[in-house]
């Protein structure tokens, strides 16, 4: 997907109540390939309850590295605050206003391996 359709998608679906996260592994815990990565994600989501809520999820490869992004709008504050990753280190921090765009290019700054999107 460019770049440009991606901002325009994540600034059309998201705001300021929605959130950004950052998924990162320790080596431990590193997948071996997207689909692995995949996976551990559909867990966390279904685990913390937010398989439902809209999202879309930037999967990058960095130094060797898998990280997951996701903008993400939570059912609820408590769902944001529960979003522990046990494979490493999260981010979840609320999205400020103007963010959106560079956040975007920031997540695709590596390589981008895969996106999901689930907006219904």
């Amino acid at each position: 997907m460019e770049l440009s359709k991606l901002r325009k998608l994540v600034n059309t679906n998201f705001s300021v109540e929605s959130y950004w996260v950052t998924l990162a592994y320790v080596a431990e815990n590193a997948p071996r390939n997207v689909d692995e990565a995949e996976v551990d994600l559909k867990e966390w989501l279904n685990k913390h309850e937010i398989q439902e809520s809209k999202y879309v999820a930037i999967f990058s490869k960095e130094k060797g590295r898998f990280y997951i992004y996701l903008f993400v709008n939570f059912p609820d504050r408590d769902s944001a605050e529960r979003g522990i990753w046990e494979k490493g280190r999260s981010v979840v921090s609320r999205l400020k206003v103007n963010e959106l765009s560079g956040l975007v290019g920031y997540a695709c700054s590596g390589e981008v391996v895969k996106i999901l999107l689930s907006l219904d």
